[in-house]
């Protein structure tokens, strides 16, 4: 009991990571994402990120749920005084699938732009860069709603992905309205008190106090934080920026790359101790894979399989004209999930 007592010391603290952490990093790397890079190729930012986001999570919440009804997963636990082991089966309610399915859809950003630098590869990095963020947004959307539905947890509809999937883009959509008008409206407020001369910190001060002011909004309204925090902080960079002293902006963009650095220092360090703690439970394994799978299957997609689609309706195909070798990677890198995926599925 006194082992098991330590061991939950290096568990993972989801509310700290949910209430500070990953709204400094949502924030500061929209803000210091380069505006112009992300409208160049916003195309395939959204194509990626909110599209295939979408598709992800009906396709690994269906086939879930249609595995988890003919009792696929299971789980061996060893006897040691027979010297045998006994299977138990994972039994998953429908709201517990499909936010599970929600959580898995966050890819990681950290991992990903570590493997493309802007210098190298500058439009892989944009692309990465904006799909990263806005694809964690629309996952925690999604996780967020399908938890505020109210339905029976027994009974599987045919339209049930579909409404959470509406009520996930309602969510989504008014968040970014939110989120973008808090930043349009600091950037005015900013020119507004240039006549009195304010200085640097309160200048910096402000910038952080209206994203935390957007954070707050959408918190209080059950609506998707993060997703205002995304959207405040590219209004920033393109409004907000342009209205500060010129020292400010130098500073305003260190201050909040060095915020955001910290942050995920903290995160992938809380990580790799939290794995300490997980060694003590025991593991589906057929689960495990069969969710590797359904993410190689829908990243594939997103990646080659929606491209394909346009070509076929009839889109132009200078409009999603990307190199076989970049989609390659883009394929490959977006299988990795990180501390967005984690921190939901352990809520």
């Amino acid at each position: 009991d006194s082992d098991s007592y330590f061991f939950k010391g290096f568990q993972f603290n989801h509310s700290l990571f949910f209430t500070f952490i990953l709204p400094i990093i949502i924030f500061c790397s929209s803000y210091n994402s380069k505006i112009e890079s992300t409208l160049k190729y916003l195309r395939f930012i959204l194509l990626f990120s909110v599209s295939g986001t979408f598709f992800s999570f009906i396709l690994t919440g269906s086939i879930t749920y249609c595995l988890n009804a003919q009792k696929f997963f299971t789980i061996n636990v060893p006897i040691k005084e027979q010297n045998d082991t006994k299977i138990y089966y994972v039994d998953l309610s429908i709201l517990e699938i499909f936010q599970f399915s929600a959580s898995i859809c966050a890819i990681d950003s950290v991992i990903s732009l570590a493997f493309l630098m802007e210098d190298n590869e500058p439009k892989l990095n944009a692309i990465s860069l904006g799909e990263s963020i806005l694809n964690n947004a629309v996952s925690i959307s999604l996780f967020n709603s399908v938890g505020d539905l109210k339905e029976e947890e027994n009974i599987f509809k045919f339209v049930l992905p579909f409404e959470m999937l509406l009520y996930g883009f309602f969510i989504f959509l008014l968040s970014i309205i939110i989120g973008m008008s808090i930043g349009v409206f600091h950037a005015l407020f900013l020119r507004f008190m240039k006549k009195y001369n304010i200085n640097r910190v309160q200048e910096i001060s402000t910038l952080l106090l209206f994203g935390f002011i957007s954070f707050i909004i959408c918190d209080c309204f059950n609506l998707s934080s993060m997703t205002s925090l995304l959207a405040c902080g590219l209004c920033m960079s393109h409004y907000t920026f342009y209205n500060l002293k010129y020292q400010t902006r130098e500073e305003s963009a260190l201050i909040s790359y060095s915020l955001n650095i910290i942050a995920e220092g903290l995160v992938f360090s809380s990580l790799g101790m939290t794995i300490v703690y997980y060694t003590l439970h025991m593991m589906s394994v057929r689960f495990i894979i069969t969710e590797l799978i359904l993410i190689i299957i829908c990243r594939i997609f997103t990646i080659y399989g929606q491209i394909k689609i346009l070509e076929i309706c009839g889109v132009k195909q200078k409009y999603f004209k990307i190199k076989n070798m970049h989609k390659f990677t883009l394929a490959n890198i977006g299988t990795i999930r990180g501390v967005v995926s984690y921190g939901l599925s352990i809520i």
